[in-house]
């Protein structure tokens, strides 16, 4: 089975992502920073990261360098996940190695669903 970890500091959103993903049939995992996602990607070693860019401790942006420059990690695939629509917010998220953008208030989860499974498959 494939495994998630959304990292996220809504408890809300997360509960909502995990319900549609484990119904989709992925194993799911959460964290609500990035010091605590990276200590569940050594431990859980998922498959894809949904990664918030704004949250307490370590950010996403900081998250995904550590993400990409960590050898047992580089490969893990990872979307952002964000209120934030500009374009910068786009270009730094590809500039730092993201595989995709998603965002929180697109209310098509179904959406979701078939983005990660296109990464994963």
């Amino acid at each position: 089975m494939l495994k998630i970890l959304i990292v996220d500091d809504d408890a809300d959103l997360v509960e909502l992502f995990s319900g549609v993903l484990t119904s989709a049939g992925f194993e799911v995992y959460s964290a609500s920073d990035g010091v605590k996602a990276l200590k569940q990607m050594q431990s859980k070693k998922p498959d894809l990261v949904l990664l918030d860019v704004e949250m307490p401790n370590m950010g996403g942006f900081e998250t995904l360098e550590k993400i990409r420059k960590n050898q047992h990690t580089q490969n893990t695939k990872v979307i952002m996940v964000s209120n934030r629509q500009g374009q910068n917010y786009l270009d730094k998220a590809a500039d730092l190695g993201a595989d995709g953008y998603w965002y929180k208030m697109n209310t098509h989860l179904v959406d979701l669903v078939e983005k990660v499974k296109k990464l994963l498959v």
